[in-house]
């Protein structure tokens, strides 16, 4: 996932962050070597959580009133993001069985795995199901941006949150295959909440600081 900062300078806490995010992901996808049972390991699934609300901090100046080009930011976007996701595709497609390599690979050339079954969303790489809930959350910021602009970050955060809870109370231990449910959870409808709470942070951030300096 691409958490570059959006005004191309480095945060340190933020770039800190996203290495521990990396490492917890690491660690959740070779800990199935060391255990059956994960325990406390699980926890370090939340990594990607952390990857999606870094995402949302370091776009958060764009509902802030920093100057948007759509445009602009789609083609950053795709060449910072899906050359190399390409580059990696081809890669794991070369390591599969000849007869299995090419299964499911249209699918994911279009990000379209994670509409699919766990088996075919993990099929060549089990990390590349984020990828497309991150590019949802690309294409719907002017959206988003413009209803903050218009409602406040605060019935945004309140709506998504709501939708998260509904989609969570929704699951059932009976269900099995791919349901509507289950597909919202998994992409921008039941993540959008983290990507918030990203913005959420950046403003809390940003009124501290203005804070210290009417201080000072």
């Amino acid at each position: 996932m691409n958490t570059s900062n959006a005004n191309h300078t480095e945060d340190p806490v933020v770039e800190g962050l996203r290495g521990v995010a990396a490492l917890m992901v690491v660690v959740t996808h070779f800990s199935q070597f060391l255990t059956r049972e994960p325990g406390a390991w699980a926890f370090t699934s939340t990594g990607v959580d952390l990857f999606f609300v870094l995402s949302g901090y370091v776009f958060a100046p764009y509902f802030f009133n920093r100057p948007f080009k759509y445009a602009s930011h789609l083609v950053r976007r795709l060449f910072r993001l899906y050359p190399l996701y390409l580059l990696s595709l081809v890669v794991y497609v070369a390591l599969k069985p000849p007869d299995l390599a090419l299964s499911h690979v249209w699918s994911h050339v279009f990000m379209m795995h994670p509409l699919h079954s766990l088996d075919i969303a993990f099929f060549y790489n089990p990390a590349y199901w984020s990828l497309p809930p991150e590019i949802e959350f690309y294409l719907l910021l002017p959206a988003l941006i413009l209803f903050k602009q218009r409602f406040g970050l605060a019935l945004l955060l309140t709506v998504s949150l709501c939708v998260k809870i509904i989609l969570v109370a929704g699951a059932s231990p009976l269900e099995t295959g791919v349901t509507s449910r289950a597909l919202a959870t998994v992409h921008l409808p039941g993540l959008l909440v983290e990507f918030l709470l990203g913005v959420l942070a950046f403003y809390l951030v940003k009124t501290r600081r203005l804070r210290h300096r009417m201080v000072m």
